[in-house]
């Protein structure tokens, strides 16, 4: 019905109406993050990169060299790279 109505009155209605639950949850936890700093054994770059606790400790972690983009292998706790 909101449709057929005029854009001025139907604007008000939407204003009033209550918001959804899904903007009513809370934002994500902001996770933590460290700096990784290591040379590359293949070019001898210098390399930074970005990481989750979540993703070292947990997961398996793959970063590029920006200078020779050959990958590393920084985590893999549970082995699943060989």
């Amino acid at each position: 019905q909101v449709d057929a109505m005029e854009p001025s009155r139907a604007g008000a209605i939407l204003a009033k109406r209550t918001p959804s639950k899904q903007a009513q949850r809370k934002p994500k936890r902001k996770q933590s993050r460290f700096e990784l700093q290591f040379t590359c054994n293949q070019c001898g770059c210098r390399n930074s990169h970005s990481v989750s606790h979540h993703a070292y400790t947990r997961g398996s972690v793959i970063v590029t060299c920006p200078g020779c983009q050959s990958s590393h292998l920084i985590a893999d706790p549970l082995t699943y790279i060989e």
